[in-house]
């Protein structure tokens, strides 16, 4: 056997290696079920942020302090976010090909491409936190809170707020490598518009 001969087999075999597709099926069917858990848990955040953005809007107008009305709008405002995620989610759970290497390789890639388009409510939940954080140093500025509130809570959602953006950062370019990943696989198995 010749260099050249030994070395066409070589870069065959490794042109011929493809992703580990009894892994990638048991990932996909794990994201799946975290995908059943997280749509549960979203609906009753869903319910419990209309339970609590209504009880602090009207204990509001009932003379509590301005701190509950911003928190009740900010809860009411987020609720169509809430539900658009919602549906998000559970049109992900709705992702299903076959169980051939091609189909496992396109569940895995709508997988991952449809957490990274979900991750525009989670930035933007980042930026009513953030929204939040200067509303309450408004209120304080104008007098309508007290300082003990600006000074625990501001710090804290601003906090809150760029860390969620920083995660949500590194979860969309993780993702966005998964897809790429997924898209050359089915560009080498001949798969990517069929």
């Amino acid at each position: 056997m010749t260099n050249d001969t030994l070395f066409a087999e070589l870069g065959a075999d490794w042109r011929r290696q493809t992703a580990d597709l009894d892994r990638l099926q048991a990932r996909t069917e794990r994201r799946r079920r975290r995908t059943r858990l997280a749509l549960i848990a979203k609906v009753a955040a869903t319910g419990i942020a209309l339970l609590f953005g209504v009880w602090f809007v009207w204990r509001a107008l009932n003379g509590a302090p301005a701190l509950f009305a911003l928190a009740g709008a900010v809860l009411l405002v987020a609720l169509p976010l809430m539900l658009l995620e919602i549906a998000g989610t559970a049109r992900s759970l709705r992702i299903g090909h076959d169980d051939t290497p091609v189909g496992v390789l396109r569940r895995a890639r709508d997988q991952a491409a449809t957490a990274r388009h979900l991750l525009w409510c989670a930035r933007i939940a980042s930026v009513l936190l953030g929204a939040s954080a200067v509303g309450l140093v408004a209120l304080y500025a104008a007098g309508r809170a007290r300082a003990e509130d600006a000074l625990l809570f501001a710090p804290l959602w601003t906090a809150f707020a760029l860390g969620g953006w920083a995660r949500q950062a590194v979860r969309s370019r993780r993702l966005a490598a998964e897809v790429a990943r997924c898209d050359a696989l089915l560009a080498e198995l001949g798969a990517e518009d069929a």
